[in-house]
Order: structure tokens, then sequence, then C-alpha cells
């Protein structure tokens, strides 16, 4: 019985967090939206004054921020979202 208590406890623990992770996820869903909506505004601008979609320096000034202000690797994550960001400037 106390087993069922304990499990019953640790689960409510464990719907909590995913609750929470919920909340984020949505967060990060909206920021990225946000973000793509404001590349496709980039291109369009980079189409009119024809210049180049790829540009190597601001990824790599990107990547150097996160790898410092984050404790874990989310460049790769990053990679997907550049390579997203630069389909909506085309």
């Amino acid at each position: 019985m106390v087993d069922i208590i304990f499990i019953i406890i640790y689960m409510e623990k464990i719907n909590v967090l995913r609750s929470e992770i919920d909340l984020i996820d949505q967060k990060i869903i909206d920021l990225l939206n946000k973000r793509f909506t404001i590349c496709k505004e980039v291109g369009i601008i980079k189409k009119e004054n024809e210049i180049n979609v790829l540009d190597k320096n601001r990824e790599n000034n990107i990547l150097d921020e996160l790898n410092k202000n984050s404790i874990y690797s989310i460049s790769p994550i990053y990679q997907e979202i550049f390579k997203i960001s630069k389909n909506q400037q085309l």
C-alpha cells in the first residue's frame, strides 16, 4: 500500500513538471513563429536590395553567443532554426 502512495505522489510531481514543460514548449513555439515571421521580412528587404540570404558571420556570432550563455549544447538545434529561417527568406 505504501508503494502505491509513493507512486501516486511521484506521478503527481511528474505531471506538474510535465505541465511546466508544456507551457515552456508553447512559449518556444510562439517565439519561433515570431522569429520566422521576422526572417520573412528580412528576406523581403534582402531581395529588394539584392543581398545574399546566407550571412555566415551572423550565424557564427549567434552560435558564439549561444555557447557563452547556455549550459547545454543547443548549437544543433539552432542549425535547424537557421535552415528554416533561411527558407523563410527565399
